[in-house]
């Protein structure tokens, strides 16, 4: 099960633990990056009204707000209350409003907006065609929606062991949390929509050091595989031990890519 498709499906400690892993990894530097370019393409302006759809904690959600300022709004939505209460939580900006709600199933009161922004997001949805044209139906003509995504299947990694990162990396892009695909899919999705694609960007992520979000994606990504009978005990110990040393003696490399779609809603849906 993809924990991240709705996260009231577990039990509430884990739902927790899950937004705290989020928290921990929206403050990390690579993380402030990806941000920081959605911010930039989205552009908000004072006054303007945004969604931002699979909002979670409210991370990007507060960052949009800040620049609409007093006179715009920004609304939050996210399929599990457990993430809403949380955003309630740390709710501090006039113009922030938080909901529960299935982002292909959006309130009507809800609309117009000026601009739609998710941050992966699709790669968890089942049906992200119908995310986007339901964000499409919300948005003013001439509404912006600005999405990214990332894409394991560009992750590189300098690894003795090329057999088994291929296995390890191939496993987790194919069977681990979802769409992993979605990065590349996500211009073709955005027009088969209805939405007019207007600039598609390439986001890099390297590592060649902790702490790092991506290196301990890594981790991650070997611990899941190890538990799923991918890899032996041995093997994983060793791919880790590997990866470890490369760390210590400072030729460790890891890139991956994010795609970043900026899109225009013309005069007619």
């Amino acid at each position: 099960m993809n924990p991240w498709t709705n996260p009231d499906l577990l039990p509430l400690p884990a739902a927790v633990a899950l937004a705290n892993g989020f928290t921990e990894r929206a403050a990390s530097t690579e993380q402030h990056a990806l941000y920081a370019a959605l911010i930039h393409a989205a552009a908000p302006q004072p006054g303007q009204r945004w969604l931002d759809l699979g909002c979670c904690v409210g991370t990007l959600t507060h960052q949009l707000a800040a620049l609409v300022g007093a006179q715009g709004s920004v609304v939050g939505v996210d399929i599990s209350a457990a993430m809403i209460s949380l955003a309630h939580g740390r709710q501090q900006h006039p113009a922030l409003r938080f909901i529960q709600a299935d982002a292909t199933h959006l309130p009507p009161d809800l609309a117009p907006f000026d601009g739609v922004t998710a941050m992966r997001l699709l790669l968890h949805v089942p049906d992200p065609l119908a995310v986007l044209q339901a964000a499409r139906q919300a948005v003013k003509p001439g509404g912006r929606l600005v999405v990214l995504e990332w894409d394991w299947g560009t992750l590189a990694l300098d690894h003795p062991n090329r057999t088994m990162t291929r296995r390890i990396l191939d496993w987790r892009c194919d069977y681990l949390h979802g769409d992993n695909w979605m990065g590349r899919k996500l211009a073709g999705l955005s027009a088969a929509s209805g939405w007019d694609v207007l600039e598609i960007q390439a986001h890099v992520t390297i590592a060649r050091q902790e702490p790092s979000g991506l290196i301990n994606s890594l981790r991650h990504a070997a611990d899941a595989a190890h538990q799923a009978g991918v890899v032996s005990p041995i093997e994983y110990t060793d791919w880790l031990a590997e990866l470890d040393a490369g760390l210590a003696n400072r030729r460790f490399f890891a890139s991956m890519n994010d795609y970043l779609v900026v899109a225009e809603a013309g005069a007619t849906s």
